[in-house]
């Protein structure tokens, strides 16, 4: 394992005192809404940045770009050669 983030080292100091399971639950909480903040704020950043719009959105949602499936007869009668 590599050194420790500068927040890793930031949140051992803050945190040497052990927490009860309600405080744990309240900072996993707390953690989660700060990097969802930063994810939102990111892809916000992108939408505005490629000049994405409501029509691109429901462009995306139409679109079928899943990779198709051989079916299973295929991969079987390969497999049986």
């Amino acid at each position: 394992m590599g050194m420790l983030t500068n927040a890793q080292i930031e949140l051992l100091e803050f945190f040497k005192q052990d927490l009860s399971s309600d405080e744990m639950l309240e900072l996993r909480r707390l953690l989660v809404a700060f990097k969802a903040e930063r994810v939102s704020n990111i892809l916000n950043d992108l939408w505005d940045e490629k000049g994405w719009t409501e029509d691109t959105m429901q462009t995306w949602l139409k679109e079928h770009n899943r990779t198709p499936y051989k079916s299973q007869n295929d991969y079987l009668s390969k497999l049986n050669k």
